[in-house]
């Protein structure tokens, strides 16, 4: 199904426009927002969370479901499912040595973290932190496609692990792009007819 949906994307976004990018113009990603797992009330904010974290470096996230026939530019597009099952907290799926556009959270993963933080389901700030670090848990995947690299940073955004203590953190530093990073991001934003490993149709 999920490969269906992201065929059906691609082939409906192929007579659209791509936007330019430039140092005016944000680079697009268009999520396709297909899972269930944040409650209604906590949607907007996974969403604002995820914002903020990309927008300072040029990158605009529009969101849709799998319905919705937006037809804006983008230069990218991510389809972003959730499942009950463990595992880790977030994956994008890797067909070989390609990367698919497609991110993957884990609700047992995620709820774990907060329970670890003390946080539980009748807590009156449980929607608004698992929002808050469901939006920080797609962003880091969203990184591994941007930046078309499986590998994790020593520090930030793009670390390898996330700890309980980020479930109440407000610190930017622990949700930023490394210096690295973001040249790297530079580079691929400048050459984003290179991201041949983010092909959706594989």
């Amino acid at each position: 199904m999920a490969l269906e949906i992201l065929v059906t994307l691609l082939l409906a976004g192929a007579n659209t426009q791509v936007a330019l990018v430039g140092p005016d113009v944000p680079f697009t990603v268009r999520i396709v927002d297909d899972q269930d797992l944040v409650p209604a009330a906590g949607r907007g904010r996974m969403r604002i969370e995820a914002n903020r974290i990309w927008s300072r470096y040029g990158v605009e996230l529009q969101w849709s479901s799998p319905s919705s026939r937006d037809a804006r530019p983008a230069q990218m597009t991510v389809l972003l499912q959730g499942t009950r099952d463990g595992g880790p907290l977030g994956r994008v799926e890797r067909v070989g040595d390609l990367l698919r556009r497609q991110i993957v959270v884990s609700d047992g993963a995620l709820t774990a973290l907060l329970h670890g933080a003390g946080v539980y389901g009748d807590d009156p700030l449980w929607v608004e932190l698992y929002a808050r670090m469901f939006g920080r848990v797609v962003s880091h995947e969203l990184g591994h496609l941007l930046l078309n690299s499986a590998a994790h940073s020593p520090m930030g955004l793009m670390r390898a692990l996330f700890a309980c203590r980020d479930v109440k953190s407000v610190s930017d530093d622990r949700f930023s792009l490394t210096d690295g990073d973001v040249e790297r991001l530079r580079v691929m934003i400048r050459t984003s007819g290179t991201w041949a490993m983010n092909d959706p149709r594989r």
